[in-house]
């Protein structure tokens, strides 16, 4: 099973007239994340599911990355992954869905949290990038600490 982590884009300032769920991409988080997803298109299967943060800004990033993959399935939402989740709550999650390829959508510090106690049972220092990527490979269920780190791409290098 593949499961791969990504942070959403560059958003707007959140501040009095925009709350934090209903912060949007910037123009910029936006022409980076489809330029980043054009890439993992060419070494990235096109994934069976695609669960995103509810929040505007996972949201919109979700969206560009399933157009640009053509997914079949419609994006599924889930509150666990709009902040302060367990992982072994996501893991199982995961595993309900039952699928061999899935991408969730998520925040800071959440997505290093989880990729952390994915691969380590938490004892892995990363920190995820505006639209960064993981990919984790499990032998076959989600589940802490049994996971394998195959790559974490930052968004930055196609700048």
């Amino acid at each position: 099973m593949n499961v791969y982590l990504i942070r959403h884009g560059e958003a707007e300032s959140g501040g009095f007239s925009v709350t934090d769920f209903d912060r949007r991409l910037t123009p910029h988080g936006k022409k980076l994340v489809k330029k980043a997803a054009e890439y993992w298109k060419k070494i990235i299967p096109v994934p069976e599911l695609i669960v995103s943060s509810p929040l505007l800004r996972a949201k919109e990033t979700a969206e560009i990355v399933h157009s640009v993959f053509a997914v079949k399935a419609p994006i599924s939402f889930d509150r666990l992954l709009a902040g302060n989740t367990d992982t072994d709550s996501v893991c199982e999650m995961i595993n309900i869905f039952g699928v061999n390829s899935i991408m969730l959508f998520g925040h800071e510090p959440d997505m290093s949290h989880h990729l952390s106690m994915m691969t380590s049972g938490g004892h892995l220092n990363a920190e995820f990038k505006k639209a960064m990527i993981a990919r984790i490979s499990f032998a076959s269920r989600a589940v802490r600490g049994k996971g394998v780190l195959e790559y974490l791409i930052p968004a930055r290098i196609f700048e």
